[in-house]
């Protein structure tokens, strides 16, 4: 069963209907956080929005231009503030025909995230802009959450808007 605050302090947060919603959380130990982003990318209908790290790893990033090619809206933010790595996949992605903004100006601290469709992917390890696997592996996906959904949507276009193209 999902809860969801109605603090003040969280007025812009999403309700979450825990009767339509379903919760997977994942540790290290229990699955690899990129094969879930890929199953759950590969099942896109319509769009697949990502605000990650420094980079994108290399199975998610064939799985994004695969949804692309089946018509999915896909766009990319990377944040270019954090320490870049030798392979950011922007490149690779570009050159399939999906958007990718680079940003330097707006710091993902909150923590990258993936929305697919009505899911979101929060803590999500494979975009992590360190690869300590201690702490990196821990994520929750939101399944059947369209309002959440559609708050981290509205926030992945205000980060895109920021990020140069």
């Amino acid at each position: 069963m999902l809860y969801a605050t109605s603090a003040p302090e969280f007025a812009r947060a999403a309700q979450i209907p825990s009767r339509d919603a379903a919760l997977g959380a994942y540790f290290d130990a229990d699955a690899s956080s990129t094969e879930i982003e890929v199953e759950l990318i590969r099942l896109a209908r319509t769009r697949v929005l990502v605000a990650g790290g420094a980079s994108v790893p290399a199975a998610v990033a064939s799985a994004l231009c695969a949804a692309r090619g089946r018509g999915v809206d896909v766009r990319v933010v990377l944040d270019r503030t954090g320490r870049a790595t030798k392979y950011s996949g922007a490149a690779f992605l570009a050159s399939a025909g999906v958007s990718v903004a680079l940003s330097e100006r707006v710091s993902n601290a909150h923590g990258p995230f993936v929305v697919v469709d009505d899911a979101v992917v929060l803590g999500t390890a494979s975009f992590a802009q360190t690869r300590d696997a201690r702490g990196a592996g821990n994520f929750n996906v939101f399944y059947r959450a369209p309002q959440l959904a559609q708050s981290y949507a509205t926030e992945f276009w205000r980060l895109y808007g920021l990020a140069r193209r």
